[in-house]
């Protein structure tokens, strides 16, 4: 459990210190470029991925408090010993949506814009604009979920079933 709350600890603190540089050290109009693979830019958003639901501001903070109380509860079940890949998974999904709450809270207090990204990847906008769409501009807290869900995800297909017989746990998906 201390390894959970630890690691959760420092990935809250680090997404929430690079919005605080983002916001503190990036014109908004001036954005830092290395060449066109990376870019650094201050960009609010007040809806979800992709800028979707900005009207929505209420309904996204119950969505990620859920969301933030069911990756909680996992990562409390966390299994250091016997499954280390899914643990980190976990945390790193519970750290994201905890990341992105306290931006979506703070938003409707008035005390931010919007959540604060500042990460645009050159070739995911490359592949983006193969579908119509724009440039895409995340966060930390962003990367943290989508590869803490990933990892849950690879787990789930590919590790748990040994993990369970090779543990004793009782697993509900059929033995093949």
């Amino acid at each position: 459990m201390w390894i959970t709350a630890i690691l959760f600890l420092i990935l809250v603190i680090g997404d929430q210190v690079s919005k605080y540089f983002t916001m503190t050290m990036i014109d908004p109009k001036n954005p830092i470029e290395i060449g066109s693979f990376v870019k650094f830019q201050l960009v609010y958003n007040k809806g979800a991925a992709f800028g979707l639901g900005e009207n929505f501001a209420w309904i996204l903070v119950v969505i990620s408090g859920v969301a933030t109380i069911i990756l909680g509860y996992l990562a409390m079940k966390n299994d250091w010993k016997h499954g280390k890949f899914n643990a980190i998974g976990v945390t790193m999904a519970f750290a994201g949506c905890v990341g992105n709450l306290i931006d979506r809270v703070l938003t409707l207090v008035g005390l931010r814009d919007g959540v604060v990204d500042m990460i645009s990847f050159g070739p995911w906008n490359w592949i983006l604009g193969l579908f119509g769409g724009g440039e895409n501009t995340f966060n930390v807290a962003d990367v943290l979920l989508v590869f803490g869900l990933i990892m849950l995800i690879i787990d789930y297909l590919f590790l748990y079933d040994k993990r369970a017989r090779k543990y004793g746990y009782y697993s509900k998906r059929k033995e093949s």
